[in-house]
């Protein structure tokens, strides 16, 4: 009875070699394949580490009241991979916000009141890594107002 092949999907040779070793699963194995088995070196591989995805959480902000609302417009990149998550929160500041789509590479900040709020995007990567950075929001109180 013919085994099926396993469908394997790699970058590179070492990893679908360690893939292959060490998930090839309950099938009986014969001659050719314990020679090959047997000839296998990992020996010349090296782990790949994972890259860490880069992140811009945009340009500092300023804005006078009466106007209270911003888009926080971050983005992102990964080298090696991707990006499959987006997280805004508000580091410092008053406490008087609205933050919408916190899992967007572009948030919304509204209700915002006279001070200095400081938000974070982390971004994480297909493989756990992640990054943080920070933008800053000004709010001046409005012409007249101290």
């Amino acid at each position: 009875v013919p085994w099926p092949a396993a469908p394997i999907t790699m970058q590179d040779a070492c990893a679908a070699a360690k893939k292959v070793l060490t998930e090839a699963g309950p099938r009986p194995l014969d001659a050719i394949d314990s020679t090959l088995i047997n000839n296998v070196s990992l020996g010349d591989c090296r782990e790949i580490v994972n890259q860490l995805p880069s992140v811009n959480a945009g340009a500092d902000i300023i804005i006078n009241l009466p106007a209270n609302a911003v888009v926080l417009k971050g983005s992102a990149s990964d080298p090696d991979g991707k990006i499959v998550d987006y997280l805004w929160t508000k580091v410092s500041g008053p406490r008087k916000y609205t933050l919408k789509n916190t899992n967007k590479s572009s948030a919304s900040v509204s209700n915002l009141v006279s001070g200095t709020y400081v938000f974070a995007l982390t971004v994480t990567d297909n493989k756990g890594a992640n990054t943080k950075d920070s933008i800053t929001i000004i709010v001046k109180p409005g012409q007249g107002k101290k």
